[in-house]
């Protein structure tokens, strides 16, 4: 920014504004960055107003605490980025990807991480969220999603020679980080990130681990006008998506 930025300026200029919207502010003018400005109301009345402490999922930031996970075990020597993926992943999920004409020894985790592995997005295919909205309270697990991305689509080319952004890579990486920790990916990604030391008050892994006691409740959440708030967690729990948390937090 090219002048000084009043975090009380900025509230107070938001504050009439009946969406909801989160604002992270840094760079020049800012002597250290401030969380969030937050406004609105979620809709419901008599409800609190949103504010830095409200949980949300926050779908696929979470990438980037998978990917700073693999990062941690490639330091301590316990994995390495350019390995093949297929005898990394469980062997069902492998058989699967090779099904639908992925080459799993050419495919290396540096793919996965980088979104260059050629492999076909299942979450932005128009039909996941017709499905998912059509059954909110089912369970998918790792394999169904695999299945949907090996099903509705083809390789999109050579591993290392397309980027194309894929939930499903990272529901392979969330696969490959459990095999190596024999952990949970939750519990995985809190361990190797040290996220208890950070005195986070509203971030957990949903399904996996606990909402924090002291922590508000989710705030609600729309694709569109479609409200998703009450679909079940694991529509994106897998390694694309999975974390709840604050703004604050964030």
């Amino acid at each position: 920014f090219a002048q000084v930025i009043s975090r009380a300026a900025l509230q107070a200029e938001v504050a009439s504004d009946p969406r909801p919207m989160a604002l992270f502010v840094t760079g020049k003018g800012v002597a250290s960055p401030f969380a969030v400005s937050i406004a609105g109301k979620d809709g419901v009345a008599a409800t609190p107003a949103l504010g830095p402490d409200t949980p949300v999922r926050v779908a696929s930031n979470t990438k980037t605490f998978v990917a700073a996970t693999v990062l941690r075990l490639w330091e301590q020597g316990r994995i390495d980025l350019d390995a093949a993926i297929g005898p990394l992943m469980s062997p069902r999920l492998d058989e699967l990807m090779r099904s639908g004409g992925y080459d799993t020894a050419r495919i290396t985790l540096r793919h996965l991480l980088s979104h260059s592995a050629g492999i076909y997005d299942h979450a932005q295919d128009e039909r996941y969220l017709t499905l998912v909205l059509s059954q909110p309270a089912k369970r998918w697990t790792r394999e169904d999603q695999v299945r949907l991305a090996v099903t509705w689509g083809k390789p999109l080319g050579p591993p290392g020679t397309v980027f194309h952004y894929s939930d499903t890579g990272y529901i392979l990486v969330g696969d490959i980080i459990e095999r190596i920790t024999g952990q949970s990916l939750g519990k995985a990604v809190r361990t190797q990130l040290q996220l208890d030391r950070l005195n986070l008050q509203s971030t957990w892994w949903e399904v996996l681990e606990d909402k924090p006691r002291r922590a508000p409740w989710r705030a609600r959440q729309f694709i569109g006008d479609a409200e998703v708030t009450d679909l079940d967690a694991s529509v994106d729990l897998h390694g694309g998506g999975g974390l709840v948390m604050s703004a604050k937090d964030l």
